[in-house]
């Protein structure tokens, strides 16, 4: 998992902000802001918007990268549901 976070960082930095963003305000109920990952590990991913850190947890421990991308794809469905 360490080896990919840097992938897995740039490419939803560069790939889905939308999804990022959608998150952070739908299941983290923050402020709407341009918020970027900064790191993920098997607990979760850090996000920072240039003022203030978040943490957004996995439901369950991610062992690698797929599973990292099964984590982040059901936390974005869940908040796009969230926003009907």
């Amino acid at each position: 998992m360490q080896d990919a976070e840097l992938s897995i960082v740039e490419h939803m930095n560069n790939d889905h902000m939308d999804a990022i963003n959608t998150i952070t305000e739908k299941l983290l109920r923050l402020e709407p802001a341009k918020w970027r990952m900064t790191g993920i590990d098997p607990e979760g991913w850090d996000l920072h918007n240039g003022h203030a850190h978040a943490r957004c947890n996995f439901d369950q421990l991610v062992c690698d990268a797929n599973d990292a991308r099964n984590a982040l794809v059901s936390q974005t469905k869940a908040a796009r549901a969230a926003s009907l």
